[in-house]
């Protein structure tokens, strides 16, 4: 079986897509975080470190994730806007407040997946000139598994700032 041009510039543009959710499980790294987890990341005054503007991901304690802008906190409360609205959360239905990073992972994400899939038809192509199609397909999934494990690590990560405290079930 000889593969084409096209058939190389596919497996360029396929493996990327799916190798950076699979160097995540192999790397099985979590976000980074302030601190350790039962010390001073469940301080609520964690959030003085946010500046009015701030980009951030709130997650509510029922699991609903809502993103904007930060406004301020207050010991009852954080502030944010998102898509327009103000949206006020009280304190005991936070479960995770974390920093999004500076807009620039979508364009990074773009690059690095043109970047991958023009080595991946290299790859495959120049594979396929030795004639040999196995050597073809595992050079370019080499290729792409190792472009998608930059690009999971290039593209920064949410930083988390509150985490609440774990409360026991009540039977």
């Amino acid at each position: 079986m000889r593969w084409g041009p096209c058939a190389a510039l596919l497996v360029g543009f396929a493996l990327p897509l799916t190798a950076a959710s699979a160097a995540a499980a192999v790397n099985d790294s979590p976000a980074p975080v302030l601190a350790a987890p039962g010390t001073a990341q469940q301080n609520w005054d964690n959030l003085s470190c946010l500046r009015p503007g701030d980009r951030l991901e709130v997650l509510t304690v029922r699991g609903r994730v809502l993103t904007g802008r930060f406004s301020g906190y207050s010991e009852a409360a954080i502030r944010f806007v998102s898509a327009g609205e103000d949206v006020v959360i009280e304190r005991e239905h936070v479960a995770q407040v974390a920093r999004r990073p500076a807009g620039r992972g979508a364009r990074n994400a773009l690059l690095s997946v043109s970047a991958a899939a023009l080595v991946g038809l290299a790859a495959g192509v120049g594979a396929e000139a030795a004639c040999d199609p196995a050597a073809a397909s595992e050079a370019a999934s080499d290729v792409a598994l190792r472009t998608g494990r930059a690009v999971h690590h290039a593209l920064p990560e949410l930083v988390v700032i509150y985490r609440a405290p774990v409360r026991p079930r009540q039977p």
